[in-house]
């Protein structure tokens, strides 16, 4: 049988510059051979993507900016184990990256359901105000509707007799 070990990176965090190359090097801490691969990241090139190091081997690896989407991100590395005892195993491990503009300093971007609300100066507030005005709206609408009355009188009452029956009941 044979000992598994972990799988060591460095540097622990990579500051890539949004056009330029950096490095990292992968360890093999087992005492055999170990197959490696590289997950690809969308705007990153890497020198390998798959390579196999030999016992306590090394391997550095050479990354290249192209375009970048996201100002930060992981890159995993995961090792391969075949066949021991009939069993494959699989250990992986995350390398952080953040990606600078021009000017060495981070990029602001937003991404998901919020992107484009901070290009302006103010659009919060346009925002927050839009979003009040149109509960206001709803609200004077639904007020207004006979059927939500006599919701409103029904949980009234309810709650009289809640007030009634607790100050009794002291």
């Amino acid at each position: 049988m044979q000992d598994v070990f972990a799988i060591a990176l460095t540097p622990p965090t990579l500051e890539l510059d949004s056009i330029g190359s950096k490095t990292f090097t992968v360890f093999n801490t087992n005492n055999f051979d170990t197959n490696f691969a590289i997950q690809d990241v969308e705007g990153l090139e890497f020198s390998e993507n798959e390579f196999i190091l030999g016992a306590k081997g090394n391997k550095t690896i050479h990354l290249k900016t192209i375009t970048f989407e996201k100002d930060d991100g992981i890159i995993y590395v995961k090792e391969s184990l075949d066949d021991i005892n009939g069993i494959r195993l699989e250990n992986g491990i995350g390398l952080k990256y953040h990606v600078n503009n021009e000017n060495g300093k981070p990029l602001d971007k937003i991404s998901g359901a919020f992107a484009g609300i901070d290009e302006k100066k103010g659009n919060k507030k346009s925002l927050a105000l839009s979003v009040l005005l149109a509960i206001g709206v709803l609200v004077a609408l639904l007020y207004k509707n006979e059927k939500v009355k006599l919701l409103k009188d029904k949980v009234s009452e309810h709650l009289f007799y809640y007030r009634f029956m607790k100050r009794n009941s002291r």
